[in-house]
């Protein structure tokens, strides 16, 4: 019996580990330092902008672009 397997570069394996591992970093990051805090927060709109503010008084301000 022959099992016939498609040939892979290591380089492009290493390569694409490497990538998820990195965004899912990235992904850690953004959850941690944006989305955790601001999780329970009070939202108010001033222009263009939306305010988030934390039970803590932490503010961050999203501008549209």
């Amino acid at each position: 019996m022959h099992i016939a397997t498609e040939p892979k570069d290591f380089f492009q394996i290493v390569f694409e580990r490497a990538l998820a591992e990195a965004e899912q970093d990235y992904d850690e990051g953004v959850r941690s330092d944006l989305i955790k805090p601001f999780a329970r927060s009070t939202c108010t709109k001033q222009g263009n902008a939306l305010v988030l503010i934390t039970a803590t008084g932490e503010e961050m301000v999203l501008e549209k672009q």
